[in-house]
């Protein structure tokens, strides 16, 4: 799924950390695979 789209908020819940988007969609932060075709797993800490 690709999602494009504005971050208007950010919040924790008891489940995790979600980016809430403009279009109302909230995506869970431990879920994402890439930003901007990089894929995260490509990072080193």
């Amino acid at each position: 799924m690709q999602v494009s789209d504005r971050i208007v908020d950010f919040v924790t819940r008891g489940d995790g950390e979600y980016l809430l988007l403009a279009s109302g969609e909230a995506i869970r932060l431990d879920r994402v695979v890439s930003v901007d075709g990089v894929r995260l797993a490509d990072f080193s800490d």
